[in-house]
């Protein structure tokens, strides 16, 4: 949870059934939060900051504590927060991911932990523009989704060495849409576009030429900014709404779970549903839904 600029957490160990109160990481001056869980029970939190540095608050008792002084990275400057902006974390046994957008329109900031290791971080150049990027796990593969250019394409590029480079990249993987969200697992690739749909591309296709896609009509879905979309490791996607609704990528309709806006979906790692996070201004909260 954002709260003028401060991060704020609560944990579940119940599937979702009952959550802890809000505890807080100690970060501030944030303007785009993201978080991940470690199969250790440990749970990263990383924030762009809005003097152009990037907080991380590491939790090691599932969420009930944070250290009093999160660790800061200056050495790749974070982007003023606008139209496009994210940032994004993945983590697989004790390696932990975080990408931005930085102020050089063409690079996105990555830092990595290994093995508790401290976070190192480095500039990706990337073709086309460094908006809404989306770091991921698919297996043992690193990707790295983003619009690169907006209103118009996305681009995918593969890391094979858990993250330390992006050699292998491709701006043209998708067919003309806005995107504004990715999930990445199972072997796909989904991003939401403009009109009610989701996108879906292989990824043993993303090479550095086109890749085929396949277009799924989200038919009861909104159209504005408040999506959300996300894959298991089985490669189905999952998209929640402002509404707020959840639904299966393929199915014809959805679940409207709330009232509020801009929810945020995350596959379980049971592989048969998602929690869905959202607010209404006033209250933050979490649904978990089986498929």
């Amino acid at each position: 949870m954002l709260c003028a600029g401060s991060v704020w957490v609560a944990a579940s160990t119940s599937n979702g059934t009952s959550w802890s109160p809000a505890v807080d990481t100690h970060i501030v001056m944030a303007t785009e939060v993201a978080i991940a869980g470690l199969p250790s029970g440990g749970v990263v939190v990383a924030a762009a900051r809005g003097d152009g540095t990037v907080a991380i608050a590491q939790s090691t008792d599932r969420g009930m504590t944070y250290p009093a002084s999160p660790t800061v990275l200056s050495t790749v400057p974070v982007a003023p927060a606008g139209p496009g902006f994210a940032i994004s974390v993945a983590t697989r046994g004790t390696t932990t991911l975080i990408a931005w957008p930085t102020m050089n329109p063409t690079q996105f900031g990555v830092a990595r932990s290994a093995a508790g290791s401290p976070f190192v971080s480095t500039a990706i150049t990337i073709t086309g523009s460094n908006y809404a990027p989306e770091i991921g796990y698919d297996g043992a593969t690193v990707w790295l989704a983003y619009e690169a250019n907006p209103g118009a394409t996305a681009g995918a590029y593969r890391s094979m060495d858990d993250g330390v480079t992006f050699p292998f990249g491709n701006s043209m993987v998708m067919s003309p849409h806005a995107f504004s969200d990715f999930g990445v697992g199972g072997g796909n690739l989904f991003c939401t576009g403009t009109g009610g749909t989701v996108e879906r591309a292989s990824l043993a296709t993303i090479t550095m030429t086109a890749a085929p896609v396949t277009s799924f009509m989200v038919g009861s879905s909104p159209m504005g900014p408040g999506r959300s979309v996300t894959a298991d490791g089985m490669g189905t996607g999952y998209i929640a709404s402002d509404g707020v609704e959840v639904q299966r990528v393929g199915d014809t309709t959805g679940r409207t779970i709330g009232m509020g806006q801009n929810p945020s979906v995350a596959a379980l790692p049971t592989n048969n549903g998602v929690v869905v996070v959202y607010g209404d201004g006033m209250s933050v909260f979490a649904s978990v839904q089986t498929f």
